[in-house]
């Protein structure tokens, strides 16, 4: 990914925050000189100085066969959003902002019941978190026992890198920047609000 100085975002927190907050990823594979892949959920795990992204496939997805086969490059997508130059100070071009995290790593392929039910409540405790009310996590019987792992595969990816970029008006005059703030906070949507947070905690 190229990453221009001023974009770069060297905090890890602020990445991982926003893997916890934006947990679906996409996640790139190669095999036979391809890339595969796959629009995904992933729940990050950390034990001591290791990072791990937990996730599952249904069997019939045929990245199921080969994920375990190469390191994994994932992309973690933020808020985005259109800058249109009305808000600058100074006339000057349209840009896009918005904050991305790129994560690479080895795959591990989880086919045993026990751990595929493992990931797959971890991912659903994570995504209830906070709602009221709150779906409590449990298996159908059609999917108890064996069966589970017949329709689902689990896998686990070791982060070795992980990389973010924050595009948010940094090479903009504090003016500009102001403006880009107001006009997001005046637009209003979700979208706009999301970026125009981490332009605050930037400023």
């Amino acid at each position: 990914m190229y990453v221009p100085t001023r974009f770069s975002n060297k905090d890890a927190g602020q990445s991982l925050d926003l893997i916890r907050q934006y947990p679906f990823a996409t996640v790139f594979t190669v095999q036979g000189g391809m890339p595969f892949v796959s629009h995904l959920p992933l729940v990050l795990e950390t034990h001591g100085d290791e990072m791990f992204l937990l996730g599952h496939l249904a069997r019939a997805n045929p990245h199921a066969k080969t994920i375990g086969q190469s390191d994994a490059y994932v992309i973690f997508h933020g808020p985005h959003q259109y800058i249109t130059p009305v808000w600058y100070k100074e006339n000057d071009v349209p840009t896009w902002n918005y904050a991305v995290v790129h994560i690479t790593g080895s795959c591990e392929l989880i086919e045993d019941t026990k751990n595929i039910t493992e990931c797959i409540e971890k991912l659903t405790n994570h995504m209830e978190s906070g709602r009221s009310p709150r779906w409590d996590f449990w298996v159908p019987e059609d999917l108890q026992d064996e069966a589970l792992s017949k329709h689902i595969a689990g896998f686990k990816i070791r982060v070795k890198s992980l990389q973010g970029k924050f595009k948010l008006s940094q090479n903009r005059s504090p003016e500009d920047r102001d403006g880009v703030m107001q006009g997001l906070q005046d637009q209003g949507d979700e979208m706009s609000l999301a970026i125009l947070e981490m332009m605050k905690l930037r400023k």
